[in-house]
């Protein structure tokens, strides 16, 4: 009884499944697959190099994908993560082929949680742009790159944080997006680091509305307040001096300003992002080569656990957590 599977490759289950029992392995060319040693339940570790598919993962009895794997798709996006009958869950990256535009090299990514292949919960996009003649995640300085982090449902932005970096220069939104992943939320922030000023206010369908903009000293302190309205072109139209706010609301404001620059610039978010893409990465391409890996009781545990550090980039829980609402 022939099983067609995901690979687009015709595995025959009988076929495999005897093998295995009599030979504990089936191999063929361009497949091998083997008892899983490090599962008790009826699991398979799998390499399977055949008609420009490439999987190296854990199947089931059913010859499924489950458990952690790499797939590379003929398309050459790749998937590198876990999965639970044969769709993508739980934890994972996902990248795009490099597009080279005008001697730029532009690459996509997503590194988070996934439910039945859609990607759900909590996870990091990044959109790298780099010079063409460099490697791949081998300049941080010569980079520019945009990456939202933050809340996730059937793959559209909920709230989060959406970093911009233009050599030096880097712009940060914090709030929520509408159900077509537009910025929209009454109370958003946003940092220019260039002119050191965060908005907090109002903003639909990536307008600004009206809100409050705070400037800051050289010592990082806030140097003065307005509350503005602004045009549709984004630009004030009318505003408000501090002594002209109303005092709680204008304290409180600032304290909420005060401290998401702080939560901003008290780590390096965006090295914080590139280098746990590129250590993601290349564990993806060392170590996902071999069928041992799977086998091995120290490299495989250590996979999983690296395929979770999304977590570590912090800058979304710290301003959910330390932000309070106003309105």
């Amino acid at each position: 009884m022939n099983s067609s599977s995901t690979f687009s490759i015709n595995l025959n289950k009988q076929k495999i499944l005897y093998s295995i029992e009599n030979n504990d392995k089936y191999e063929e060319e361009g497949i091998l697959i083997r008892k899983w040693e490090n599962s008790e339940k009826e699991l398979f570790s799998s390499l399977i190099n055949k008609n420009n598919i490439y999987f190296l993962g854990i199947l089931n009895s059913r010859l499924e994908k489950e458990g952690y794997g790499l797939y590379n798709y003929i398309n050459g996006e790749k998937y590198f993560g876990n999965y639970s009958n044969d769709l993508r869950n739980r934890h994972g990256l996902y990248s795009w082929p490099t597009i080279i535009k005008n001697n730029r090299k532009l690459s996509e990514f997503y590194w988070g949680t996934w439910k039945d292949n859609i990607k759900d919960g909590k996870g990091i996009y990044l959109w790298l742009n780099e010079p063409e003649n460099i490697d791949l995640f081998s300049d941080f300085d010569k980079c520019d790159l945009d990456s939202y982090i933050g809340l996730i449902s059937n793959d559209q932005y909920v709230k989060g944080v959406y970093l911009i970096k233009r050599g030096d220069n880097f712009y940060v939104y914090y709030g929520n997006f509408n159900d077509k992943g537009i910025k929209e939320d009454n109370e958003c922030y946003y940092y220019n680091a260039t002119k050191d000023k965060i908005l907090y206010g109002k903003i639909v369908k990536d307008k600004f509305l009206n809100g409050f903009i705070c400037s800051f000293n050289e010592e990082g302190f806030i140097n003065d307040i307005l509350k503005v309205e602004f045009d549709d072109n984004n630009k004030i139209k009318s505003y408000l001096n501090e002594n002209e706010i109303e005092k709680n609301l204008c304290e409180n404001v600032k304290k909420n300003i005060f401290e998401c620059r702080n939560i901003l610039l008290n780590e390096d978010h965006f090295g914080n992002i590139f280098n746990g893409f590129k250590s993601i990465i290349e564990l993806r391409d060392n170590k996902m080569n071999d069928i041992n890996i799977l086998d091995s009781q120290e490299d495989y545990p250590d996979i999983m656990n690296k395929l979770t550090k999304y977590n570590d980039i912090k800058i979304f829980s710290q301003l959910s957590s330390n932000l309070i609402k106003l309105e």
